[in-house]
């Protein structure tokens, strides 16, 4: 089990960032003020990409509401990120949760302590009757067929199991994407060193190069638009959470891709931009609640599928939950195939 901020890509369980010995990596550990920090090194260029691991890993991902686990020494202006956990088992998860909840008086935004333990919620919770809400593209995304049938499956099973009420949602949330890459651009300039930009951008992935140069060009006047537009988002999404307690999509669009990369530019056939192979942990980061990623399946090449559970502003409880009862109906291996 470990934490987990910002995310990360990167293979069972390690994710992608830049060298060992690089500077922006010595940045990105004081920022983050993270222990340990996997990172590889391609043959060309040192390289971070940003995608959720959860799905990709067979993992359970969680990532609890913002400010639900204190952060003290985060630099976050547009409130993205958060600290949770990857874990084998939704026990794991909860019992970090229940050790790291709780305010900080450093930390403004901290939430106060939680009604109870998440350890005890997993099972003691009553779900019976919940609205679930399912999408598979969540109106904009484009979903790899073999994924849409994994997770679709397991959304079946995690209602069934639960004695809950399937509601299929119908919106479009478009504007996602803009609106988290100009939010994090704003991110990525705080408490920015000296001499790393653009000094030492070859040292980094060309998406995140592609970053920082569109930050040199966010003016104030535009990132107060994208505040406007996020607070449209986060009106859309309160609108949808008045008819369904829950919201359950995959977790990635497509199964894991080489951990070298790059990121895909087609899926199911169709020409995306890199980022949409993680569409939907980028909307569930801008608004902030909780949500958590629990193995689906396994796709024909023997690639592990995640489902994403979403829930409402501060029901982390509801989300370890309802993973829960899917580990539960479903029980997921504890190691890869490959490694026994």
């Amino acid at each position: 089990m470990g934490l987990h901020g910002d995310t990360g890509m990167g293979r069972h369980p390690q994710p992608v960032g830049p060298a060992p010995h690089s500077r922006w990596f010595e940045w990105r550990l004081r920022e983050r003020g993270r222990r340990r920090h996997g990172a590889v090194r391609d043959r060309k260029r040192r390289r971070r990409v940003d995608a959720h691991p959860r799905g990709f890993c067979g993992l359970v991902g969680h990532k609890p509401s913002f400010g639900r686990i204190p952060l003290p020494a985060s630099s976050a202006v547009a409130q993205l990120g958060v600290v949770g956990a990857l874990a084998t088992t939704v026990a794991d998860a909860a019992l970090l949760l229940d050790i790291a909840s709780g305010p900080d008086h450093r930390d403004r935004r901290s939430l106060p302590p939680p009604p109870g333990r998440y350890a005890d919620a997993i099972t003691d919770l009553d779900v019976r009757g919940l609205r679930v809400g399912w999408s598979l593209d969540l109106g904009f995304a484009i979903v790899d067929p073999e994924v849409a049938a994994i997770t679709h499956s397991a959304m079946e099973t995690l209602v069934s199991a639960g004695a809950m009420r399937r509601v299929d949602v119908v919106a479009s949330f478009a504007d996602s994407l803009d609106i988290y890459s100009k939010l994090g651009a704003v991110d990525t300039w705080v408490n920015l060193p000296d001499g790393l930009w653009p000094e030492r951008g070859e040292e980094l992935d060309p998406l995140i190069v592609a970053e920082y140069e569109k930050g040199d060009q966010l003016t104030v006047r535009k990132f107060a638009r994208t505040f406007t537009r996020r607070s449209a988002l986060e009106a859309q999404r309160a609108a949808m959470f008045d008819d369904v307690d829950v919201l359950v999509t995959p977790t990635a669009a497509i199964p894991a891709f080489p951990a070298e990369g790059p990121m895909p530019h087609e899926i199911a056939g169709q020409k995306v931009h890199p980022a949409m192979a993680v569409p939907f942990a980028m909307l569930g980061n801008i608004w902030g609640g909780p949500a958590i990623s629990v193995p689906a399946g396994i796709t024909e090449a023997g690639l592990p599928v995640g489902l994403h559970i979403i829930g409402d502003q501060h029901r982390d409880d509801v989300v370890l939950r309802l993973a829960r009862v899917l580990e539960e109906a479903q029980p997921w291996p504890r190691l890869s195939p490959r490694a026994r």
